[in-house]
């Protein structure tokens, strides 16, 4: 019974990543402000919305943590969210910096791949042992290391494009190159 609330919980985590990413799909089409638009675009769109699900996601093992039981089974349901969601937008990052370059996006796509493939298998084996020393300790270490990728990455991307559209910043460098 508990399995299958847990299964019914990462079911409806996935569920609600479909859901935000119509939603982003969509976001476009409905008229407002060209300032709400630009803000809207800057924040929900690469590489700034990478930065946004690794704050939702030092939120969520907070939630986790928090020894409140609905939150911590929102954290749980919205993590699976997070994550579908943080695939989806490291593979249209990497799609952007390939420019529809199949072979370099497939080659980029396998060193990430692999790369979160042995993160998992390193995680999985400390959080066992983690877990054992202090239930919360996977959850705190998990949500620091989240924070310090966040603000790297987040710091990385402000200095490369001084806070502009991405497409916009990224065409000026490379025109200013040739």
């Amino acid at each position: 019974s508990n399995a299958t609330t847990a299964a019914l919980c990462q079911t409806a985590g996935d569920f609600v990543a479909a859901l935000v990413m119509q939603i982003n799909t969509f976001s476009g089409q409905f008229e407002c402000c060209d300032s709400c638009l630009d803000i809207w675009h800057r924040l929900a769109f690469p590489p700034y919305n990478l930065s946004w699900a690794l704050f939702i996601w030092i939120l969520l093992s907070l939630a986790m943590i928090s020894g409140v039981f609905p939150l911590a089974i929102i954290g749980q349901v919205l993590m699976s969210c997070t994550y579908c969601l943080t695939s989806k937008f490291s593979s249209e990052l990497v799609f952007f910096y390939t420019r529809g370059d199949l072979k370099a996006f497939m080659k980029l796509q396998v060193y990430v791949k692999s790369s979160e493939a042995l993160a998992a298998a390193l995680a999985n084996f400390l959080g066992l042992f983690l877990f054992e020393l202090n239930p919360w300790l996977p959850y705190v270490i998990c949500g620091c290391m989240a924070f310090v990728v966040s603000v790297i990455y987040t710091n990385i991307f402000c200095g490369r494009l001084s806070c502009r559209d991405i497409v916009v910043a990224e065409e000026k460098r490379l025109n200013a190159g040739t």
